[in-house]
């Protein structure tokens, strides 16, 4: 249950922020589904230094298959997609 509530919780912040970089309409739903996926890969393995590889390569791939498929560039994915790995936390 708390894995659910954090992916929805991340697929809000990546709308949010896909909104917020004026991302095309239909590049919305997609970019927040891939952060959040690497969300739930980043949970999934650990919270670590490889975690953050993984959620990354996960978001860096299916962000170029997402661009070349839409015919978009792959910033407007991965841009508002990293959104939910950022180490907000571990900044303070």
């Amino acid at each position: 249950m708390e894995y659910l509530w954090k992916f929805i919780l991340c697929f809000l912040a990546s709308v949010f922020f896909a909104v917020v970089f004026h991302s095309p309409a239909r590049s919305v739903p997609v970019s927040a589904l891939i952060g959040s996926l690497s969300f739930l890969v980043y949970l999934l393995l650990g919270e670590n230094l490889w975690s953050y590889f993984f959620a990354a390569l996960v978001i860096a791939l299916l962000g170029e298959a997402a661009a070349r498929v839409m015919k978009m560039p792959a910033t407007i994915f991965i841009s508002s997609a990293v959104v939910p790995i950022v180490p907000g936390t571990g900044l303070y």
